[in-house]
Formats: structure tokens, sequence, C-alpha cells
């Protein structure tokens, strides 16, 4: 073998040195930016974990994720934390610790104590509107169109009057007197035939007095038939 032949073989040794360390070079890059990125792949920790994270004296802890809840939500954190080993990550590649996450969260939607708080918050939450609702329905005045005979005076005529009336709650409007009340009735030291433990809504002032022809063409006129104003009494 003569000089240019070792030549060029030590030539192409070189190369294929070369070659491959340079596809070493970019495979070991590729793999310390994924362990990176992964490794960096967090989901917002809890305050508490945040601290013991920082302090390298306490052991690591699994990280905690929120479970957002379908529907309104009176109170909250009422759906409680997902607890995952922060190291499924490690173990791990991105899709497959998505995938687990994903699974962990759904099962914890479908167990039975989850439900079952999500039905008593959504009963306590429609309980609390109904009351908000009858607390802020206070006494007010309303008004329909009717004939004389719809009045229950026996008087048969087809001619139209305007009733005003009084209706709504007066829970708000209770005194000292009406819980009192309230209480020696319940304890059966008044009898609950004979008293009325809670304010009414009823009219304060009335309308002027009605007028009209029944169908004998004989005339009437109605007195305090209507009210004016409302007021819990």
């Amino acid at each position: 073998m003569g000089p240019a032949a070792v030549t060029c073989s030590k030539m192409k040794v070189w190369k294929v040195v070369v070659v491959a360390s340079m596809l070493f070079s970019t495979i070991f890059s590729a793999l310390v930016y994924r362990n990176m990125s992964i490794r960096g792949r967090t989901i917002t920790p809890s305050s508490s974990e945040e601290q013991q994270s920082q302090d390298p004296r306490l052991p690591p802890s699994p990280q905690s994720y929120k479970v957002k809840c379908k529907g309104p939500v009176p109170f909250p954190d009422t759906c409680g934390k997902v607890h995952i080993d922060k190291n499924i990550f490690k173990t791990h590649n991105d899709e497959e610790a998505k995938e687990l996450v994903r699974a962990l969260i759904q099962r914890y939607r479908r167990s039975p104590d989850s439900k079952h708080k999500s039905r008593t918050y959504s009963r306590l939450a429609l309980r609390s509107k109904r009351a908000k609702s009858r607390a802020t329905k206070g006494c007010t005045l309303k008004e329909i169109n009717v004939t004389v005979s719809d009045l229950g005076f026996a008087h048969v005529s087809e001619e139209v009057v305007r009733f005003r009336y009084c209706t709504g709650s007066c829970d708000a409007e209770e005194k000292n007197y009406d819980l009192t009340l309230k209480a020696l009735r319940n304890s059966k030291r008044i009898k609950k035939d004979k008293v009325r433990a809670r304010p009414c809504c009823r009219p304060t002032l009335y309308d002027d007095d009605v007028s009209f022809l029944d169908e004998n063409f004989h005339y009437y006129t109605l007195r305090q038939l209507s009210a004016k104003e409302c007021g819990c009494v």
C-alpha cells in the first residue's frame, strides 16, 4: 500500500469521527433541552407548595391541581384539589403526563363524594336565591280590570272597573312583637287561632268610591273597594 492510499484512509477515518461527534452533540443537546422543558412544566402550585419548593430541607410533596366545577358554585374551594406526584413529569414524556393528569381529574369528578358536594352546594345556592328573592319582594300595589259581577257582591253587571290590591311579603318588617308572639304560640302560651304572628301586606289608604249600574239599571256605590297605598300592618 502506497503513501497516497494510507493518507486517503486516514482522511476517511477522521471524517467518520467528525460526523459521529456532530451527531452525538446534536442528540445530547436535544435530550438536555427536552428534560429541562419537562421539568420546567408546572401548573401554578399553591403558596404552601412554593414555600416547600424553596426550602431544600423539606421533603418533596405532590403538586396540587385545581379542578374546575361545572355550573355556579356559591362557595370558594368547594371542588377541592387533585394531588399528583410531580415526579410524573420525570418518568413520562409530555403526552403521557398530560393523559395521566387528565385521567386523574376525570376520575375525581366522577367520584361519589365530588358529585354529592356538587349537588349539595347547588341546593344551597337555590335556597339562598329563593330566600333573597322573597326578602327583596316587599309589599307592593298592583291592579287588574274586572267586571262588577266578579267583585263578589251579588251585583250582576258587565261594567268594567279597576281593582287595585296589595301583594308581597312583609318578612323584612317583622318586629320584636311578631317574634315574641311567634315564640308564645309555639310554646302553647297563646292559642294559634286568635292571633297572627307576622305583619300582613294590606291597604293603608283606600281609593275613591266606585259607582256603577247593574243589569236592572239600579245605581250602586261601593266604598273602600280598591287600595290606593299599601303597607305592612
